[in-house]
């Protein structure tokens, strides 16, 4: 499994006025996300595989699929490096509720946003297909901020992370 980072995504968030209203935006399986929300609705078994594919669909998955926005806030204050680090942490069934909360959060947001050029911003559903390139572009735009930090600063950042 790939790494990802939860809070990320592949799409540029807005300035709001107020920061805490402000959404981490994170895509998810449309598919997976059902399949997940009756399960969490009728209290059945989540499996940790099930979550995997909710954030990082199977290369054989269609490509015309959705990926949908969710709201990250959902988990909380808690950051999780990735599902994995997620299930360990909080147990399958309470990712689960978490991603369930976190969609729930993103439908909140979109009410609240007004009518308007801040409308037409929200983050949209989008194919797995256009998800994959977006991604492919985040990672590359990574790369590229990575390789113009000095060694020296990259050095003292990466000291401040371990602690």
């Amino acid at each position: 499994a790939l790494p990802i980072s939860l809070p990320k995504t592949a799409i540029p968030t807005f300035a709001m006025a107020d920061e805490a209203l402000c959404p981490e935006i994170f895509y998810v399986s449309e598919k997976k996300l059902q399949v997940l929300k009756h399960l969490v609705k009728k209290k059945r078994a989540i499996s940790k595989e099930l979550l995997m594919e909710l954030v990082e669909p199977p290369p054989a998955t269609a490509e015309t699929e959705m990926m949908v926005p969710i709201d990250m806030t959902g988990f909380g204050g808690h950051e999780y490096e990735d599902v994995e680090n997620a299930v360990e942490k909080l147990g399958a069934k309470a990712t689960a509720d978490a991603f369930v909360k976190s969609e729930e959060s993103f439908q909140k947001f979109v009410q609240k946003i007004p009518e308007g050029p801040e409308r037409e911003m929200i983050p949209k559903p989008m194919t797995i297909r256009e998800w994959r390139e977006a991604m492919a572009d985040e990672k590359e735009e990574e790369g590229e901020a990575e390789a113009d930090e000095p060694a020296a600063k990259k050095a003292k950042v990466d000291e401040g992370k371990s602690e």
